[in-house]
């Protein structure tokens, strides 16, 4: 059956495959073929009649298409779009921030021209303690602890409401560190070296070698 003639006749199953939560878009391209697959059939084979081959060509033409675009989407920054998002952050009102416990400590948050396209500092003394940046479900972080740069996937792309609040946030660290992600971020910070905060947070990526 012809993608679109099964998507017509079957609307409910077309927005089961797209709002299940364990196979959403943005969720999908960290999902393996057979996940994907084994989410689908018993989420779907409960209430409606399909057969394999149904479920395999609506399976094959939608998981592949989404995952080759937020890879696309995550990856391909070319100079002029480096520049622009290095352009666009700006400082918030520090009075938007929860205060710090510590003495001598603060926090800046600056947020850029995309929706989930932050950086948030925390600064002893002057020093960063902490740093995180996220941009399109990725982020890259680091802490005085630690002294290793550390990349990882936001939840701020799935579409559940309470990911619209700051606070909800969630990170799950990469198993390796993503080279290129770090070199991206590094290249949107060199932006704007020549402003205190951003040549700060450069002189973290002096760690990238310990990864």
């Amino acid at each position: 059956m012809p993608y679109q003639t099964f998507r017509i006749l079957n609307p409910y199953i077309f927005i089961v495959i797209n709002t299940h939560p364990l196979v959403k878009p943005f969720d999908r391209r960290y999902l393996s073929f057979i996940d994907v697959f084994t989410t689908l059939f018993v989420a779907i084979n409960k209430e409606f009649k399909v057969s394999l081959s149904q479920l395999l060509v609506i399976v094959f033409l939608n998981y592949p298409v989404t995952n080759l675009e937020m890879n696309h989407r995550n990856y391909n920054v070319d100079k002029n779009e480096i520049a622009s998002l290095g352009a666009s952050l700006r400082a918030i009102e520090p009075k938007l921030l929860k205060p710090c416990q510590q003495e001598n400590t603060v926090k800046i948050w600056l947020q850029g021209g995309e929706p989930y396209f932050d950086i948030f500092l925390e600064l002893k003394n002057e020093q960063i303690i902490w740093f995180q940046f996220t941009l399109r479900g990725k982020s890259l972080s680091w802490h005085i602890d630690n002294t290793k740069l550390q990349t990882g996937i936001t939840n701020e792309l799935s579409v559940d409401d309470v990911n619209f609040y700051a606070a909800s946030k969630t990170i799950n660290n990469d198993d390796v560190s993503d080279i290129e992600f770090i070199n991206i971020v590094k290249s949107i910070l060199q932006t704007r070296a020549d402003e205190e905060i951003f040549a700060k947070a450069l002189t973290l990526f002096t760690f990238t070698n310990n990864q």
